[in-house]
């Protein structure tokens, strides 16, 4: 089964994120000791940088250290499942740059437990406003502890400085996708006024089929390739059709709602908001290494939260 795309490891109902130890559930895959034995010495680290180039820092009750760099009393405080728009940029404490963004629809964070990673970063965004602006010091424990790659090491620890844009709900994020949807679609001559969508998921036959339709309980095999609306692959079918059952929550909504609209051998053309996808998914930052974790199974995530999509799908077969 080609569990990275279709099926909905990629959502939060599915249990979607970390399935071993990388820190990201504030535990490593060692004992109780062991991670004793890090989070000291993390905090040694940063209490050290901290000292050494004279910084007034904040250690918050997760174990994240904080400085307030712009205030605003006035702004709208972080609640849960709030959608966050932030700027940021983030690097290591030796101060290597790892990722900065300054586009305010860039990057999206729903604030939940286990919603972004490093973890630590959510902690901190609980503190914010919007309008203001802090910068964050993330021990390995509540980032990427033992796991490494060509950005950085094992036990590094991170600083984040970021600014809290604004404050959406799931409802504001909702509507503005679908307008996201139909500028496409009408950028790229797709579609015209006139044409509507049906509950929000937009079909369009590219080759009719000849076959069988399914119904809502039949297995399907189905060539596909996944994209975001600016055309980045993000995933695709190569040597094998995929094979599984409509009606068994295996596959995100918007797909199977496009699938039983075709029949077998035909070709297909579906563009969904995240709310028939992938939903508010998981956000990584540096959003560089996602790829890098789901290779090594240490995510489910291939989808960044909140995306529409867009679905290229041949019907291979209807069982």
């Amino acid at each position: 089964m080609y569990s990275n795309d279709v099926y909905r490891y990629g959502r939060r109902a599915a249990g979607i994120f970390i399935i071993i130890c990388i820190g990201l559930l504030l535990h490593s895959c060692s004992d109780d000791s062991d991670l004793a034995v890090q989070m000291d010495a993390d905090n040694s680290r940063i209490s050290n940088y901290l000292a050494e180039n004279n910084i007034s820092a904040v250690r918050d009750g997760s174990g994240v250290y904080y400085e307030v760099l712009e205030t605003n009393p006035q702004g709208e405080a972080v609640n849960n499942d709030d959608v966050l728009s932030i700027a940021y940029s983030i690097k290591t404490l030796d101060g290597e740059l790892l990722e900065e963004s300054y586009d305010s629809a860039s990057t999206l964070i729903f604030h939940n437990f286990q919603s972004v990673v490093p973890i630590g970063l959510d902690y901190g965004l609980g503190l914010m406003r919007v309008g203001e602006k802090f910068r964050f010091y993330i021990p390995s424990t509540l980032a990427y502890n033992s796991y490494s790659n060509s950005l950085f090491e094992t036990s590094t620890n991170f600083i984040a400085e970021v600014t809290l844009l604004s404050i959406q709900s799931k409802t504001d994020i909702y509507n503005h996708e679908l307008d996201l949807i139909r500028n496409y679609l009408f950028q790229e001559q797709i579609i015209d006024d006139g044409e509507a969508y049906q509950q929000d998921l937009f079909y369009r036959e590219m080759e009719k089929g000849t076959g069988k339709t399914p119904n809502s309980n039949s297995m399907v095999s189905i060539n596909f390739t996944r994209k975001y609306l600016d055309g980045t692959i993000i995933e695709r079918t190569d040597s094998s059709p995929v094979t599984f059952q409509l009606n068994t929550g295996q596959a995100v909504k918007g797909l199977e709602m496009g699938i039983l609209k075709m029949q077998e051998g035909g070709k297909a053309m579906i563009v969904m908001p995240s709310k028939l996808g992938f939903g508010e998914s998981l956000q990584v930052l540096p959003k560089k290494i996602r790829a890098d974790l789901l290779k090594e199974n240490l995510i489910y995530s291939t989808v960044a939260p909140f995306s529409p999509l867009i679905y290229e799908v041949e019907l291979v077969k209807v069982q």
